[in-house]
Parts: C-alpha cells; sequence; structure tokens
C-alpha cells in the first residue's frame, strides 16, 4: 500500500492519524513518516500490515495491489 492509498482510506473513512493509531496501535510518529513518504526500514513491515487489516476490516480494499 503506497502513502497516497494509504492516506486516501483514512480520508474515505474520516479517520485521522490518531484514530489509525487507535485501531491499530501502530505509532503515530510511523503514520505519519509513511504517509509524508518517508522510507521505512522492513521490520516495520508488520505495523504497514496492521494499518491495512484495520482499513480492510472497516470496508476499505485495494484491490489494486
Amino acid at each position: 500500500m503506497s502513502p497516497e492509498q494509504r492516506r486516501a482510506a483514512r480520508e474515505r473513512l474520516n479517520w485521522t492519524r490518531r484514530q489509525l493509531f487507535e485501531a491499530t496501535d501502530v505509532p503515530l510518529w510511523f503514520i505519519a513518516a509513511f504517509e509524508d513518504g518517508k522510507e521505512m526500514a522492513a521490520f516495520l513491515t508488520g505495523y504497514e500490515l496492521a494499518m491495512r487489516d484495520a482499513f480492510e476490516a472497516a470496508g476499505v480494499g485495494f484491490p489494486f495491489d
């Protein structure tokens, strides 16, 4: 999932970064850094998957992956 896709999913759900944090327990610093396009180390992939799972559980899918 790209930073743009993640931001669009939050906007579609009317979620703030804090609400995404609360749905996933993914640190706010990671959410902000990822959405701002900063490179993340591979070991943080679990955070990306947790955010994707939260979006999909809320009804936002990503068929173009």
